[in-house]
């Protein structure tokens, strides 16, 4: 098996590159090349699978509250795992507020909200430099009359 993964690599490496040093000789419908090159299989190196982690979580607040509720901390713990589990992946935090209040009023507590988050992930364990943004959204990226479903942080992974 090794031996076939040599080859097939050295015809893609070779049919990138246009080497010339390869003949091609027709048979048919079928295209073959001659005067492979030789490589030894312990010099060839098979990049290790990459793991993407998708990380996408929301963590729900009362009205009017920048304080994560009991019943939404099992959320942090889950990120913060996957976030141990795989030591490169990063994170955006989005803070959202529902439409009962003032826009201003609901942007500052979006923001608390993401603070909020951020600071109880770094508690957690979560280096500080994975979490590349914490924004507050305010109004923006509501579900219309939804108020519950509005007054939430989005905690998600980034490439």
């Amino acid at each position: 098996m090794k031996n076939l993964i040599a080859v097939l690599m050295c015809v893609a490496l070779a049919a990138m590159v246009g080497c010339s040093t390869m003949d091609e000789v027709g048979y048919g419908n079928k295209l073959v090349w001659t005067d492979l090159i030789e490589v030894p299989v312990d010099e060839i190196v098979i990049p290790e699978k990459v793991h993407t982690v998708k990380i996408k979580e929301a963590v729900m607040f009362d009205f009017d509250k920048s304080v994560i509720r009991d019943d939404q901390t099992f959320k942090i713990d889950k990120v913060a795992e996957a976030m141990a589990k795989y030591p490169d992946t990063v994170l955006i935090i989005d803070g959202f507020a529902s439409s009962e209040g003032p826009e201003n009023y609901n942007l500052t507590l979006s923001t608390k909200r993401a603070v909020a988050v951020k600071a109880a992930l770094i508690e957690k364990g979560v280096a500080e430099d994975r979490i590349k943004a914490v924004t507050g959204r305010g109004e923006t990226g509501i579900f219309g009359e939804l108020f519950n479903l509005n007054r939430r942080v989005l905690v998600l992974s980034i490439d």
